[in-house]
């Protein structure tokens, strides 16, 4: 998405480019073609491209970030440690996000902190698992009075 190619692919094949997205960060059948249908709407928005190609860019470093939000990127960088209670959610099978990038990160956590991985789940926790996810919340809010 980096590239003039990357970006023609987006925004001349929205649909495909995206089905392709969720078939290969994701393992396979975990949804049907009219969940995509209805989430592919989105993708008809005018601005969706742009707004992906510059997130996606802008994550990497090959893009800057809205200057509007300057004083608030300068708050956060370095990531401060969070105080407040917070549960990690990661996708065992997501291949887009190795679940090892969510590994070993009890440092920046001090309000109490958990890591699940979800088994057998991609990159798409809430969709895919909605059950677990809304079950693992709420035993996490039980747990820490979050």
């Amino acid at each position: 998405m980096a590239t003039p190619r990357g970006a023609e692919a987006v925004r001349g094949n929205r649909r495909e480019f995206t089905r392709t997205m969720w078939d290969t960060w994701s393992p396979g059948a975990w949804y049907t073609p009219d969940d995509f249908d209805e989430a592919a709407r989105a993708f008809d928005n005018p601005d969706w491209a742009d707004v992906v190609l510059h997130s996606y860019r802008h994550r990497w470093g090959y893009a800057e970030g809205d200057a509007a939000y300057r004083a608030d990127t300068a708050l956060l960088t370095p990531a401060p440690v969070l105080t407040v209670p917070t549960l990690v959610l990661h996708g065992g099978a997501d291949a887009c996000n190795q679940p090892a990038t969510s590994e070993g990160k009890e440092a920046c956590f001090q309000g109490g902190h958990a890591r699940r991985v979800l088994d057998g789940v991609g990159h798409f926790p809430q969709r895919e698992a909605p059950q677990a996810v809304a079950d693992a919340i709420l035993a996490f809010c039980a747990k820490t009075g979050a």
